[in-house]
């Protein structure tokens, strides 16, 4: 579909932006039939690129590293839950105001509940940064018996009191069979498939294992899960549920699931395909 005066514009804010979300919004955007584009604009200037969303009408946003929180000020209103999380990753334009949404919760949620029930399950989630901010929102909401393993001590022992669930540094961790679910909600294996995961790897069978990472699509954390007959979720999985209340909170409809998993995957080979520049020193955060 061409571009028109009337079609809606959406983008990221992220630095650096990445070529994925272009690919999976732009074919959800084709998948309805709607007159809308997306465009992947990296930004080192917050202030004036929100203000250029503003003078450009753009119709919404995505948020990305590093502007998650940072953005908060800079939002006419803000989602209760994004209110809670203290982060924004969705941005929508209404009668000339932003307002800010999470909706990273609630993909983390709706993996999760494709193999399971939330509600009275022992969960262990590792991480205390903005993706496990989300993600122990989500699962305190759904009733979820939450304990929170954190490298630096105070912002798990933070996170956890905000949540009344518990704490363990992560240098305690010896086992993580006792817990019925595993999330690690860090970055930790992001483009290194060899990079250990961040907690012990033994698994039973039917234990559900969830990484948000997403690139490699199997790391090695979902890998030993699998192995174990543990029930392994992929962090594409999340990414493509939280895109689709996106799509919902953008035009109040939203493309098939699959639509958005194939759109991820196929993007993600790709890119795998390709040589992987080097990260970014101190970029793995938790």
């Amino acid at each position: 579909m061409r571009p028109t005066t009337k079609t809606k514009l959406f983008c990221v804010l992220a630095t650096p932006a990445s070529d994925l979300g272009g690919v999976l919004y732009n074919a959800g955007f084709e998948s309805l039939n709607e007159d809308a584009v997306y465009l992947p604009l990296s930004t080192t200037e917050l202030p004036a690129m929100v203000a250029a969303l503003r003078t450009l009408r753009f119709s919404g946003a995505a948020v990305s590293m590093p502007y998650k929180e940072a953005i908060l000020p800079l939002l006419d209103h803000l989602d209760p839950d994004a209110q809670a999380i203290g982060a924004v990753n969705t941005v929508v334009m209404r009668d000339g105001a932003f307002h800010g949404h999470n909706t990273d919760w609630y993909g983390a949620v709706q993996a999760l509940k494709e193999e399971t029930r939330i509600k009275g399950k022992s969960v262990l989630l590792i991480g205390a940064g903005g993706a496990a901010r989300a993600i122990a929102f989500g699962i305190v909401k759904e009733g979820g018996e939450l304990t929170i393993v954190n490298r630096s001590p105070a912002a798990g022992e933070k996170l956890a009191t905000l949540h009344q669930a518990a704490f363990l540094p992560l240098s305690e961790v010896r086992s993580v069979e006792e817990f019925e679910i595993v999330i690690n909600g860090t970055s930790v294996g992001f483009r290194e498939p060899e990079q250990p995961p961040p907690v012990p790897t033994v698994f039973h069978p039917g234990q559900i294992v969830m990484d948000v990472v997403f690139t490699p699509l199997e790391t090695q954390l979902l890998r030993a899960a699998a192995a174990a007959n543990a029930v392994p979720i992929p962090g594409t999985k999340m990414l493509a549920y939280q895109a689709r209340m996106q799509f919902d909170l953008w035009l109040g409809r939203h493309p098939e699931l699959t639509v958005l998993e194939r759109a991820l995957i196929d993007a993600l080979q790709h890119q795998l395909a390709r040589p992987v520049p080097p990260k970014a020193e101190g970029s793995t955060r938790f």
